[in-house]
C-alpha cells in the first residue's frame, strides 16, 4: 500500500490551532501561549527580591515591537512597579511606538 502524499501549505494557516488538530503526522504543534499584561509583570515580580539594586525587566526576544499596545502596557504596569526597563528591538517598528516609550526611559 502506497503511503499518501502529504503536504502542508502555509498559506492555509490561520494561526488558530485546527492545522495542528488535522495534521495526520502530529508533526506540527502549537509552542507558547497568550499571557495578559499582569500575568507577565507577576511571572517578573516573582523574581523581584533577587534583583541586584532596583532590578529591572528586559523586553526582548523575537521583536517587541511586534505589538505596540502591549510593549506600551507592559513598560507602563513594570514602571509602576517601579523597575528598570530595557527594551531590545530591530528597530523594525513604526516611529509611533518609539515614540510612545521613549518617556519611559532612565
Amino acid at each position: 500500500m502506497a503511503t499518501p502524499h502529504l503536504s502542508y501549505n502555509d498559506n492555509k494557516c490561520s494561526l488558530r490551532g485546527r492545522c495542528v488538530a488535522k495534521c495526520p503526522t502530529g508533526a506540527l504543534g502549537i509552542v507558547g501561549h497568550d499571557v495578559t499584561v499582569k500575568e507577565a509583570i507577576d511571572e517578573v515580580l516573582l523574581d523581584k527580591k533577587y534583583y541586584k539594586s532596583d532590578g529591572g525587566v528586559t523586553f526582548s526576544g523575537g521583536e517587541p515591537a511586534i505589538q505596540p499596545e502591549f510593549l506600551l502596557a507592559l513598560i507602563q504596569t513594570a514602571d509602576a512597579e517601579r523597575l528598570h526597563i530595557i527594551v531590545e528591538t530591530s528597530g523594525h517598528a513604526p516611529l509611533s511606538t518609539f515614540l510612545a516609550i521613549v518617556p519611559y526611559k532612565e
